[in-house]
């Protein structure tokens, strides 16, 4: 008789059923596994739903939900190296905030944000954002080596705004002299915006400020060589002179030896030169010296007698 012999063994699923699991159900599974990974990292990376579960009742989040940048994400901003996103994502995982994956307390990111987060959106060509490059303030100051973006935008956390405290905290003797212009925030004479290679407010700048705010000014006399220079020459709200007013013997030198300018009832050159027009007129001598109105020629100038130089 032929010996009995076991049956061969049988394996727990058909040909056909194996099949179906590996080139059906296990694509599958690899796919909704990777596409489970790539949502979390997408939100662990980009939403700040993901920051807000740590910080939604702390004043990271509350000062940056009002704020300009809100549609900007924190990741953004605050960069992590792999071990700090190992960390929060363990954090995150367990629920744990303080035990790091390495088992010491180190912060789960860095709170700085380094330069290159605000320039590689506000040095980008001008767009949808305000670009700062080629700007006169900020190509000034980013020169300076230690000064960065936050040394005047982030005096206080995630509130972007330029305060005037910003600028004092390294111009602290430029105070504003002339009452009028106390209120005036810096950026109203010194524009950091403007496309320029002197943060210094030109002629033009002056007069389209007085303008706005209706404050009276004077044209200068066109035909004069001042009608060319900036106002800053004469006026310095930053001096401690009546009105921030130069002095004009700053560069008219030894005017009191010569003419009328001799005369000790002549040395306030306001007295006689009408500002902005830097002429005398018979009217303005007329003004002490009324009894030579009988002798004074009413087509000739005082001048033509009486040289002041």
């Amino acid at each position: 008789m032929p010996a009995v012999t076991d049956p061969p063994p049988r394996w727990p699923f058909s040909p056909t059923a194996w099949r179906v699991l590996l080139f059906g159900v296990t694509p599958a599974l690899i796919l909704v596994m990777y596409g489970s990974w790539r949502a979390t990292a997408h939100f662990i990376q980009t939403d700040p739903k993901y920051c807000a579960q740590c910080h939604v009742k702390q004043e990271q989040y509350l000062f940056w939900a009002p704020d300009a940048h809100t549609k900007v994400t924190c990741q953004a901003c605050h960069k992590q190296t792999l071990e700090q996103a190992a960390d929060m994502f363990r954090a995150y995982v367990l629920r744990n905030q303080t035990v790091p994956a390495s088992g010491h307390m180190r912060p789960l990111h860095e709170a700085e944000v380094p330069m290159s987060a605000c320039t590689s959106c506000h040095f980008a060509p001008a767009g949808r954002l305000p670009s700062i490059a080629g700007t006169a303030g900020h190509e000034l100051h980013l020169k300076q080596p230690d000064v960065t973006c936050k040394s005047c935008h982030g005096k206080t956390i995630h509130r972007n705004t330029n305060a005037v405290d910003a600028c004092a905290t390294c111009h602290e003797k430029e105070t504003v002299r002339i009452t009028g212009m106390a209120p005036l925030h810096c950026n109203a004479c010194h524009s950091f915006r403007k496309q320029s290679t002197t943060l210094l407010p030109s002629q033009r700048d002056c007069i389209d400020c007085h303008a706005a705010r209706k404050v009276a000014f004077r044209d200068y006399s066109k035909d004069r060589h001042m009608a060319n220079f900036a106002c800053s020459v004469c006026h310095r709200p930053h001096d401690a002179t009546p009105q921030g007013l130069i002095g004009c013997t700053s560069c008219h030198t030894h005017m009191e030896r010569k003419g009328l300018h001799a005369n000790p009832d002549h040395q306030s050159c306001g007295d006689c030169h009408k500002a902005h027009t830097w002429r005398v007129t018979n009217a303005e001598c007329l003004k002490c010296h009324a009894d030579a109105k009988p002798h004074s020629d009413p087509g000739a100038a005082c001048q033509s007698c009486h040289t002041g130089k």
